[in-house]
């Protein structure tokens, strides 16, 4: 009975890790952004700048539920600490680097390879 309800409980928190993300992507995605709306109206830009910059400044809000999938040992901390601690380095890593390649002033030829070390760091199976 233990084990059917940790599997539950797992499915339970997936959904409401899920439902926070997606509440948080409308805040800062077109067309639903009302921030966006709001923050470009108090200072007179186009909405639509706006937006693209608050895209990729909440980047890790898109990225952040994809890797709870691709890593459920995040999920479940006390039961595989090692492993848990292992997938929280890579997803941080991941999201580092991913953000490093996208907000970042580098060349970019280095900004493909941070970008593309930031996808396998957060959904290569066996990293972290």
């Amino acid at each position: 009975m233990g084990r059917n309800f940790g599997g539950r409980l797992l499915r339970a928190v997936s959904t409401v890790v899920t439902v926070i993300a997606a509440s948080g992507m409308a805040l800062v995605t077109p067309p639903v952004c009302g921030t966006v709306f709001i923050a470009a109206g108090m200072v007179n830009a186009p909405w639509l700048s706006v937006a693209g910059h608050s895209m990729s400044l909440g980047l890790g809000l898109y990225l952040v539920p994809l890797a709870f999938v691709a890593k459920p040992a995040l999920l479940t901390p006390g039961e595989y600490s090692a492993q848990s601690t292992l997938a929280f380095a890579a997803v941080a890593a991941g999201l580092w680097c991913m953000s490093t390649a996208i907000i970042g002033r580098k060349a970019v030829w280095l900004r493909v390879i941070l970008a593309l070390t930031a996808l396998a760091l957060l959904f290569a199976p066996g990293i972290g």
